[in-house]
């Protein structure tokens, strides 16, 4: 039997995609037919769209569906209309379903603008019957019981019936060298009745971006392109003098300098050319330097130091670098594919084969129901006659059921006694083809049905032999 596993956050950060891309990686290193779904788009930090599905398409066969944006998740949130979106992410997440023996479902990141986060991941639990990996990050202070607390109280609200759904945790960033930080965590949850799934170091070189990222974020002036796929390990303000700030100039650094300190920049080409790589050199206050400077190293292999221009001041300048956005771009392969590689290596494997079997007897929920009900009602196409169609409730089913495909309608009453739609539009019904209005007239010998589309123009003839030859009547 198919299982769903729900990757759902602690708290902020909880670096879901990463936790994604590891679990695929993993299962499917043994053999087990895995498939992903990202129900709903989540802008990045920076405000940047979503880019969990182009990650997994990057280094995995998967296609994932289309997710629901934000925006159609919020409106219909704002409705009340729960159910709806519920049943919308069914729809995408059934197929994918069917054909894998394990479906990966990424929940949504918690944060100040989604204080709805969690609520819809466990409603997303309860949808999908899914179990449940929590993911977490390794706290600054180092203190284990108050993130196992976390993780507990995050797990109280994902329960089926007396069962808990939560089959394992994953925690990012612990200390590589720190043996009892990860044993006094371990039984920090073990104590709470929590698994550990996967206990992943932290690895400073995986967080490391590229000047193309930076680019990307700060849109500077390109001075000198230079080689763009260099890593930023850190960043350096240069306020000293030569050669008292010398030591800033290292392997990897960002160096942020105003663009009238020749004396720095000179510097730094100099230390290219003795074989030491910096990440690029960053000038400040919106200042050029003086062409010729270039020109005396630009034959040189410091010709390969990027070079970029913004018009702030240094230490705005480095305060806009340290909020570069730490996801993940999908266009940096060696980054996500080592990230992927250091996940997946951290899982259990224990636990990993712990997944193949039946954790739990499954369950049908409301909105898995409701969308096996409706696909049925569309495959019938039958023809659903409704009376009393002057009531506005009658109307709205009506809408309801032609939006969404569900059934064509027949409406009993008089066009004019409608409220008004828009566009002139009856009862307002995008697709008019599949509702009519029937004018019950016992003199005339056929029926005739206008169109809701239509009632402005008068009403139009549907001869007898037009109609379904299977029709239901609603009472």
């Amino acid at each position: 039997m198919t299982r769903s596993l729900l990757v759902a956050p602690v708290a902020d950060h909880a670096a879901l995609a990463r936790t994604c891309l590891g679990l695929l990686r993993a299962l499917d290193r043994r053999g087990i037919k895995v498939a992903y779904v990202k129900p709903v788009a989540q802008p990045r930090a920076g405000g940047g769209p979503d880019q969990s599905a182009e990650l997994v398409a990057a280094i995995t066969a998967l296609r994932p569906p289309e997710p629901v944006t934000t925006a159609q998740l919020e409106e219909l949130l704002g409705e009340g209309e729960l159910d709806v979106v519920l049943e919308k992410i069914v729809a995408a997440w059934k197929p994918v379903y069917g054909g894998s023996d394990l479906v990966v479902i990424q929940g949504l990141s918690s944060g100040p603008s989604w204080l709805y986060a969690s609520s819809l991941n466990q409603a997303l639990a309860r949808a999908l019957d899914a179990d449940v990996v929590l993911a977490g990050s390794w706290p600054a202070d180092g203190d284990a019981e108050e993130l196992a607390e976390q993780f507990a109280i995050a797990a109280s609200g994902y329960m089926a019936g007396e069962q808990a759904r939560v089959v394992g945790c994953v925690i990012h960033g612990l200390p590589a060298a720190d043996a009892a930080a990860a044993a006094g965590l371990r039984a920090a949850l073990a104590r709470r009745q929590l698994a550990v799934a996967a206990e992943v170091p932290y690895r400073p070189e995986l967080t490391w971006p590229r000047i193309r990222d930076l680019v990307r974020h700060l849109h500077p002036q390109i001075l000198h392109e230079g080689d763009m796929s260099r890593r930023i390990r850190d960043v350096a303000v240069f306020a000293q003098g030569i050669p008292g700030g010398l030591h800033a100039l290292d392997t990897g650094r960002l160096v942020v300098v105003p663009g009238d300190r020749h004396e720095v920049i000179m510097a730094a080409y100099l230390t290219e050319l003795s074989g030491t790589r910096l990440a690029g050199l960053l000038l400040s206050t919106g200042t050029a330097p003086d062409p010729r400077i270039s020109e005396l190293t630009r034959a040189t292999p410091a010709a390969g130091l990027p070079v970029l221009l913004v018009p702030d001041d240094s230490y705005q300048t480095a305060a806009r670098v340290r909020d570069l956005d730490p996801g993940l771009p999908a266009d940096d392969l060696e980054r996500v594919e080592s990230v992927t590689d250091h996940i997946a290596d951290a899982l259990d494997p224990p636990w990993l084969e712990s997944l193949t079997g039946a954790s739990r007897s499954r369950r049908l929920s409301p909105a898995a129901f409701r969308y096996q009900l409706t696909e049925q009602a569309r495959a019938a196409d039958a023809l659903v006659v409704l009376p009393e169609g002057t009531e506005p409730r009658t109307i709205r089913a009506a809408v309801a059921c032609a939006e969404r495909g569900i059934a064509r309608c027949l409406l009993l009453g008089s066009p004019t006694r409608w409220p008004s739609g828009p566009g002139g539009s009856a009862c307002g019904c995008p697709r008019a083809s599949r509702c009519w209005i029937r004018r019950p007239s016992p003199s005339v010998t056929s029926p005739r049905w206008p169109s809701c589309a239509s009632t402005r123009a008068g009403p139009r003839t549907w001869p007898a032999s037009t109609w379904p030859t299977r029709s239901r009547s609603a009472r």
